[in-house]
Parts: C-alpha cells; sequence; structure tokens
C-alpha cells in the first residue's frame, strides 16, 4: 500500500469527500501519494479506527457502556433496599444474583410482598370496621393483579411456547429467503442446483458462525446482525450488507463458476458425473459437499 491509499481510507472513515480542496492538495504531491506506507502498520491502524456508526454498532463499544449505566441501577437498589427496611439477608441475595433485570423483578416482588404484609397486620391489629374494609380492598387489590397474571397464564398460551413456535416459523422463512438467494448463482461444482445450494449453505452458516453474526427477518428483508442485535461492521469500520457477505464467502470457496470455465465430461452409462473437489480448495468445502449429497441420497434427488 502507498500513503495516498492510506490517507484515502482515512478520508472515507472521516467522511471527507474527495474532492475536498484539502484533500486534493494533498493528494496533488505526488512524493507523498505514492510513499510506502506498511500494509500490516495500515491494517492495524484503520483496525483501530471506527466511524461514529461503526461505534454505535460495536459491541465491546456497548457492553461497556451498558455495565456503566446497569451498575448505577445495581447501586440504587442497594439504596432501596436500605429505604424501605426489606433487611440484610434479601440485599445479600440480590448481590448474588447475576443480572440487572432479574434484580430489578426481584426488588419489585420484595416490595409488594412488604406492603401486603404490612396491610395484613394493620388489619388484624384494628377493630375499626371501615378501616378494614379499607386495608382488605388494598389487599385484595395486589392480590387481585396477581391472581389475574396467574389466570391468564392457566388460560393462554405459555409465552415459552407461544415464542418457540414463532422462532419456528420464522426460521422457516428465514431458510426459505435464503435458499432463494444462494439459488441465484452460477456454481462451480459440476453437481445438481440442490446440492449446490445445500453445500453453500452450510458454508455460510460456518462463516456465521465464525464472524459471531446471524440473520434476521426485518419486514420482510434479511439483514445481518452481531449477536447483540447490532448492525455488522468489518474490520475497515464498513458495513457488511447480507449480499456482500454472502458474496464474499462464495468467492472465498471458489464456489462460481467461472465465464470460461469448460463444462465437465459426462458420466457414462447413465452414472452420474463425480464430484471433484480442487486440491487447492478451501477447508471446509469437501465436507460440505458430502453433507449436501448424503442428504440428496436421502430423498433420492438424482445428482445433475
Amino acid at each position: 500500500m502507498n500513503a495516498g491509499d492510506f490517507i484515502t481510507s482515512l478520508a472515507k472513515l472521516a467522511g471527507i469527500a474527495e474532492d475536498n480542496e484539502n484533500f486534493v492538495k494533498v493528494m496533488a504531491n505526488k512524493e507523498l501519494a505514492t510513499a510506502d506506507f506498511p500494509d500490516e502498520l495500515a491494517s492495524g491502524l484503520l483496525g483501530k479506527l471506527l466511524t461514529q456508526e461503526a461505534a454505535k454498532n460495536n459491541s465491546d463499544i456497548a457492553k461497556h457502556f451498558k455495565a456503566e449505566a446497569l451498575n448505577a441501577v445495581d447501586g440504587k437498589l442497594l439504596d432501596y433496599i436500605t429505604k424501605y427496611e426489606l433487611g440484610d439477608d434479601f440485599s445479600n441475595t440480590l448481590k448474588n444474583t447475576q443480572g440487572s433485570y432479574n434484580k430489578m423483578d426481584m426488588f419489585t416482588e420484595a416490595l409488594n410482598k412488604k406492603f401486603t404484609d404490612q396491610l395484613e397486620t394493620a388489619k388484624n391489629n384494628t377493630d375499626d370496621p371501615k378501616l378494614k374494609e379499607k386495608l382488605e380492598e388494598h389487599i385484595r387489590t395486589i392480590n387481585g393483579l396477581n391472581g389475574d397474571l396467574e389466570k391468564f397464564k392457566e388460560t393462554h398460551v405459555e409465552r415459552s411456547e407461544l415464542t418457540e413456535l414463532t422462532e419456528g416459523y420464522e426460521e422457516l422463512i428465514m431458510q426459505e429467503k435464503l435458499n432463494n438467494l444462494l439459488g441465484n448463482y452460477e456454481y462451480a461444482l459440476p453437481t445438481s442446483k440442490e446440492v449446490n445450494i445445500r453445500t453453500a449453505l452450510s458454508l455460510l452458516e460456518n462463516s456465521f458462525t465464525d464472524k459471531g453474526v446471524k440473520v434476521i427477518n426485518e419486514e420482510g428483508n434479511l439483514k445481518l446482525r452481531t449477536s447483540d442485535d447490532m448492525e455488522y461492521f468489518n474490520k475497515e469500520s464498513k458495513k457488511v450488507s447480507l449480499a456482500d457477505f454472502v458474496d464474499t464467502m462464495m468467492a472465498d470457496h471458489k464456489l462460481l463458476k467461472v465465464s470460461d470455465a469448460k463444462p465437465p465430461p459426462a458420466g457414462t452409462n447413465g452414472t452420474p458425473t463425480p464430484v471433484v473437489i480442487p486440491e487447492n480448495a478451501p477447508e471446509g468445502l469437501a465436507s460440505a459437499v458430502n453433507e449436501a449429497e448424503a442428504l440428496e441420497n436421502q430423498f433420492d434427488i438424482p445428482l445433475n
């Protein structure tokens, strides 16, 4: 890489247009623009720089600020435990509980129980019928809310079950959309379209795992997200679409048909043409092809 390419990359990260007057002046300095710039140093520098959009979608940065925010919540909950005299035992239990949201649920339940117990004690210690009725009304209100929730759980589908059904349906839709996307390519391997798609899908799923990304269906469009549900950016702080990701994966594994490639020789005696994996094929290609072929054989889908 030369210095000009490196400066251009920096300008793109900063959002500076190539027709910017000062940028043009710098690039007009041929001695500077053509000077050698070590690739390793350039990659190291560019890999540590983030645009504002990329920073918002960086998992490490998000975790840092989320932890800071939730630590403040945890501290406030401990203050409330002291204020409402929920006791040292509950305080210790809360401290040993993982997850700020779980702690908030525990605190709410403990506070409701404390208020209910106080109302019960007050009702039992008074002979005033009007006061008893008033206290009983408050108790019924609290218990009634809890009771309504339990009845709802009994008469409706459990949330976990509903979530499982919904996720299963969405998974089928995403698989169909991925299959359609992969079906648009011209493949190099001399197998049926189905085997090529299954092979590509297997390698694509491995790439998702390696990169720590997943696919979501957002209003009918498939998009890439990190494990923290943020947009996916590459090392150069460039947002990567699903199509770009698939294109790169297909090229890396040499799955695409070369325009001037000769067609494979036909099989003899009606036998299908065997699939030959090139010696320089990327790791994982052979196993993906074998897995796809096994699935086709299982359902008697003919090759070629």
